[in-house]
Formats: C-alpha cells, structure tokens, sequence
C-alpha cells in the first residue's frame, strides 16, 4: 500500500493501534466473556504484551520506521497464528482476542511492503517458532487451571 501518504498512515496505524488497547481494556474489564482461557507468556498475562505491544506499534509508527515496524507487525502474525490456532485446537473462543487479532492483522496488511515479502515471511515464521516455546494457556476454570501448549498437553506439568 505504498500510493497511501505517510501522513495518512500514520493516522490509521495510531488508530487501529488504540482501538487494539480498547479491547484490552474492555476484555480487563468484562471479564466474564473470556473465564475459560487464559494465555501467559514467562508467567505474565498476554493483555500486558498486547498493551506494550501496540504501544510499541504507536512508538515506531510516531518515529516513522516503517520496516522495523513491519517485521514487528509480521512476528506479531506468526503469534496471532499460534494464538487463533490455540483456541480452534481446545474449541474455546474469545471474542476479545479474535477482535484484537483483526487489529493486528489489519496493521500488518495496512503496513506491508511487498519489496519485503521475504523477511515478512521470515519474522512470520520467527514470531510463531519462539511464541510456541514461551506460551503457557490454559482452558480450565482459573483454579484447576493447567496450562497447555500445542506442542505438549501440559508445559511444566507432569
């Protein structure tokens, strides 16, 4: 999408950016939607990573560094890849996190750079690898909550 101004661009990747805070902070809030599943990351909840994460989208949009926010973009992918992956394989659903993942998405194909498909690719292929090893979700109540990993059925388990 290079025939957008940069102006524009940036516009829209703040918006979309702040939208994907919004719905962490409505998932914060209404918690009741998604009791079922929770993610971790070296034991920190996932709606911390996705705040930092679009704060970090904001940063590197307002400094203009369109490459390296593209490879964060595509990492990002290979997570959401993961993620979405995670919930079709224990068959529950958050609504919150699918509509985060329609914002990452739509960042990605806003920002991409077909002259950079191949390290897209590559960060895509990048995020989803090192994602697999430090995700932790479980599906269970909060307290018989066991984590779970695509990989294994339990990660630091038995």
């Amino acid at each position: 999408m290079k025939n957008i101004p940069a102006s524009k661009r940036n516009l829209v990747n703040i918006l979309i950016a702040l939208m994907g805070i919004g719905i962490i902070v409505l998932y914060s809030v209404c918690g009741q939607s998604c009791l079922y599943l929770k993610g971790n990351i070296l034991s920190l909840d996932l709606k911390y990573f996705g705040i930092l994460f679009m704060g970090v989208v904001i940063f590197l949009t307002l400094l203009k560094t369109r490459s390296l926010l593209l490879f964060l973009l595509s990492c990002a992918i290979g997570v959401e890849i993961h993620l979405v992956a995670f919930q079709v394989y224990t068959g529950v659903y958050c609504p919150y996190c699918l509509a985060f993942g329609v914002a990452l998405v739509s960042l990605f194909i806003f920002n991409f750079d077909y002259s950079k498909k191949i390290h897209a690719i590559i960060f895509v292929i990048l995020g989803l690898l090192v994602f697999s090893f430090l995700f932790e979700g479980s599906v269970t109540p909060v307290y018989g909550e066991e984590p779970l990993n695509l990989f294994s059925e339990k990660v630091g388990g038995t």
